[in-house]
């Protein structure tokens, strides 16, 4: 049995022997080397892969860091939580020295009341020439001592109240300081759905802007369907007086022309509505997604800003005459969300050559004449103030697509005006004033159209 064992152990040793030998060696990586605890941030998001993208490393390093990650942060929120103890520790010890001091404070006034009275009876005494004034310099002399030790214990306080204030904003920079790196942890954990969040919104705008304009083409339609629909009837009635069934007449060519030609564009205008809406539908459940995945990280981001917003009570003494006592404060700064910028406001066009009003169009005019009149209504009754609300004709054709002698009723192009001064960040006060001549819109524009064509 000994035998058999001992022939059995030498050969499992052998074995693990070569096995090791033979297996390629783990091949070295970053990770692997000293880091500085100062350069977390930047060990943490190295190697992560990328959604859609190839990682350049190993996956294992990919799932390392991911861990390296999680533990930094439970770190960090361990640093937050010791350093937080320690600034209640020290905040309530300084409390109770401050409350020592004041203490010390009242018995000091006290006696110093009662040297100016002692002081004051002397030199009554003195001026009157009675006797008995040595024995209470005496009794001034013993009250002075005292005032002597009472100062004294108040320094020690004092000391003992500025090392434990140092050492309360000591710790208190030290958490922000965690704080600090925490946040930009998660700021650079949101930048990129922020981003994207901005980029769905001004495909959402867009979207919008498509939306009026369509609103606008439909409506042009709708007109010409209208008076096809006349034309149509016209026909059948001309058709039923000369003696026509209603089923030949059905069947008459001009009329299914003219019935097929309704049918279409009713068809054309319901897909489209259809189309537009789907595809809102999709933009705003792919903004609820993307928010919904950042709200978790803004959260953390704003526990961690709050953390930083409780800071210490501020008690002030008296300062020392003989000794120098540190003044100084934490520098406190606010940090606000970042908001989107303005945009600069589009150069000044100058107006446009627009085509003559015909009689059948009345009411309607062309997009030209809209943005021209419009400029100039702005420039003769505001100036230089509402340069940021004129529009630029090209700018404004190639994002809605209208050709330049597009025709649309006052309605239209107000609905469309505010959708494109939306996309583009303009402002909208003075175009949302337009409803000023008893709340009709067509008033306002055709007043300041038919001025703009009157100059022209």
């Amino acid at each position: 049995m000994w035998c058999g064992s001992a022939i059995f152990i030498p050969t499992i040793s052998l074995t693990c022997f070569l096995y090791h030998k033979n297996m390629p060696e783990r091949p070295p990586t970053e990770t692997q080397e000293e880091i500085d605890p100062n350069d977390v941030e930047e060990v943490i998001e190295e190697n992560v892969a990328v959604p859609g993208e190839t990682p350049n490393q190993k996956p294992y390093l990919v799932e390392n860091n991911r861990v390296r990650k999680g533990k930094n942060v439970l770190v960090g929120r361990f640093e937050i939580a010791y350093n937080q103890f320690w600034i209640d520790r020290h905040q309530k010890q300084t409390v109770e020295i401050k409350n020592k001091i004041d203490g010390v404070d009242i018995k000091i006034g006290a006696l110093d009341r009662s040297i100016k009275e002692i002081a004051s009876v002397i030199n009554d005494l003195k001026r009157q020439g009675v006797p008995g004034g040595e024995s209470l310099k005496l009794k001034l002399k013993e009250i002075e001592r005292k005032m002597v030790v009472l100062k004294n214990e108040k320094d020690k306080l004092q000391t003992k109240f500025d090392v434990k204030e140092n050492k309360m904003k000591l710790n208190t920079n030290q958490r922000d300081a965690v704080a600090n790196k925490l946040i930009r942890h998660y700021d650079e954990k949101l930048e990129p759905m922020e981003g994207e969040l901005e980029s769905l919104a001004t495909t959402l705008d867009e979207t919008d802007l498509l939306v009026a304009v369509t609103e606008a083409r439909h409506n042009g339609l709708l007109e010409r369907l209208s008076e096809i629909e006349e034309k149509k009837t016209q026909v059948e009635e001309a058709l039923k007086k000369i003696g026509m069934s209603a089923r030949e007449i059905s069947k008459f060519e001009a009329v299914t022309a003219l019935h097929d030609i309704l049918v279409s564009g009713r068809a054309t205008i319901k897909n489209e509505k259809e189309d537009l809406k789907q595809r809102k539908a999709v933009i705003q459940k792919e903004i609820a997604a993307v928010d919904a995945k950042a709200g978790p990280y803004r959260d953390k981001k704003e526990a961690f800003v709050r953390i930083k917003s409780g800071r210490p009570i501020e008690m002030k003494l008296a300062e020392r005459t003989k000794e120098n006592e540190f003044t100084g404060q934490e520098d406190i700064k606010a940090h606000p969300r970042a908001s989107r910028a303005e945009a600069a406001p589009a150069s000044e066009k100058s107006s446009p050559e627009t085509a003559p009003v015909k009689e059948g169009d009345k009411g309607r005019y062309s997009v030209s004449a809209f943005v021209g009149g419009w400029n100039k209504h702005l420039e003769k009754d505001y100036g230089a103030a509402a340069t940021g609300e004129m529009i630029d004709l090209d700018d404004f054709i190639g994002a809605t697509k209208l050709p330049e002698d597009f025709k649309m009723n006052s309605k239209d192009f107000k609905n469309i005006a505010g959708k494109y001064s939306k996309l583009r960040n303009k402002p909208t006060d003075k175009l949302n004033k337009t409803e000023k001549s008893d709340g009709v819109v067509d008033k306002f524009f055709d007043g300041i159209i038919n001025s703009f064509l009157n100059i022209k």
